[in-house]
């Protein structure tokens, strides 16, 4: 009842108040269904000694206000148990003077039989009263200020009792058992008080603690996660770097075979040798890469940067292999200053660029930089195959090619995780949209550095 999952989500001091307020609601209906089931009790022991009409209101002034706060309770438990603390507070706010109201309502019956009705009466109805105050420590005192609402209005009512009796039926010398009553009443109003201030905090403690526990649980399960994430992450890269090692390696050791047997081909051998070599570089950069981000220890330097620098950079790295393609590379940039790391952002941006040409057959590339409401906008456009709906949030998990792609055989599947961790790392926003068979575009959004 006290976690249900379709409560609102709640932290700290509002999550123990919403669990002391349910608790309190619960014992209240336990509480009133006792009360209920008392009312009989009194009327048996009171009725053919007290005055029968001043019996009759009573009970009906106590099975009103004993039905009302059923109702209460009831209708807290149907709407509001699950529904947030503030909601729930405020119903019962607004009905806060029933458990006072119906404490002065039982102690007021001793305006009927004290000193009225037969001594083992008037004990066993005081007794139910006693019982009612020391229940109350049990019962109410989850939410202290209801509780000590309720008690004071059991003990003040009674001792107004006792004042009245003293005052309006006895002439001096008064008699001693009624001093000593209200002096009891006093001592017993005093230790209830304090006793239910001590197992509220003890309540509210165990509320606590169980939250405590519960924030301790949720982390722990969020590093096994995150723990068996990595795992997994590495034994993908293991996988898949072993898978993708093989073949540039094999065929190294067949081209090395194949000059040995026969030198005099070294103009065709040498070529394809080297692209080999480069295929598992590039693979064991991309790796070196992954490894760095993956461990943490990759620490960006964030200094000015004047972006114009970093695009003539790329456009003279690309622009050849653009041309070997007979693909049309294009740059438009004007001059823009952001806080980044410049390695990081040539990084990111070179992934883009190398998988645009990679995937693109026909048409160009395009290279874009535009600054707009204090941001700058790095694009690369490409006139490529594409890249379906579907695909389009896996391309950037790790080793991940999209099925029946041209080109996909040429890469490993890192390009677009590495975008991805060292955007992450840079504050940088990714965004991608592509359609199959017209081409791609990723945005890369950076603030710019105004001032500076």
């Amino acid at each position: 009842m006290l976690n249900d999952p379709r409560a609102p989500t709640l932290s700290g001091e509002d999550w123990v108040n919403h669990q002391l307020t349910n608790t309190f609601v619960a014992n209240s209906i336990t509480g009133s269904r006792a009360t209920m089931l008392s009312i009989p009790v009194m009327v048996a022991l009171l009725f053919g000694s007290v005055d029968t009409w001043g019996l009759g209101v009573w009970v009906v002034l106590a099975v009103a206000l004993a039905a009302h706060r059923q109702w209460l309770l009831s209708h807290y438990r149907k709407h509001y148990l699950h529904a947030g603390q503030g909601q729930g507070e405020a119903f019962i706010q607004r009905h806060r003077l029933s458990w006072p109201a119906g404490a002065a309502v039982w102690a007021g019956s001793m305006f009927l039989y004290l000193d009225k009705a037969p001594l083992a009466s008037q004990f066993t109805c005081m007794m139910v009263l006693v019982g009612m105050g020391a229940f109350a420590v049990g019962l109410l005192s989850a939410r202290l200020d209801y509780f000590r609402n309720y008690v004071d209005g059991l003990a003040l009512t009674s001792l107004v009792a006792f004042a009245w009796e003293v005052l309006h039926t006895h002439t001096p010398p008064f008699p001693a058992h009624l001093y000593g009553l209200m002096a009891l009443t006093g001592v017993f109003w005093w230790l209830i008080r304090n006793s239910g201030g001590h197992f509220h905090r003890v309540q509210r403690k165990g509320f606590e603690l169980q939250q405590s526990n519960a924030q301790l649980i949720d982390s722990l399960l969020a590093q096994t996660e995150a723990a068996q994430q990595a795992v997994q992450v590495k034994n993908r890269l293991l996988a898949h770097a072993t898978h993708d090692l093989r073949q540039p390696v094999h065929a190294l050791a067949f081209y090395a075979d194949w000059l040995r047997n026969e030198p005099e081909l070294y103009k065709d051998v040498v070529p394809k040798i080297l692209q080999c070599t480069g295929a598992v570089h590039s693979l064991f950069d991309s790796l070196f890469d992954f490894a760095k981000i993956e461990s943490g220890s990759l620490t960006p330097r964030m200094e000015p940067v004047q972006l114009m620098d970093v695009i003539r950079e790329l456009e003279l790295q690309f622009d050849p292999a653009a041309g070997a393609k007979n693909l049309e590379f294009r740059v438009r940039a004007g001059p823009a200053v952001v806080l980044t790391d410049p390695m990081l952002l040539r990084r990111i941006v070179g992934n883009l660029l190398t998988n645009a040409i990679r995937y693109t057959e026909h048409g160009g590339v395009l290279l874009s930089a535009r600054a707009r409401d204090g941001k700058l906008f790095v694009e690369v456009w490409d006139t490529g195959i594409g890249i379906a709906s579907q695909e389009r949030e896996k391309v950037f998990q790790e080793f991940y090619k999209v099925p029946q792609h041209a080109g996909t055989e040429e890469g490993f599947g890192l390009g677009l995780a590495i975008v991805r961790r060292l955007s992450q790392a840079l504050g940088i926003q990714v965004s991608l949209c592509s359609r199959p068979g017209v081409g791609t575009r990723v945005r890369l959004e950076l603030p710019l550095a105004t001032n500076l």
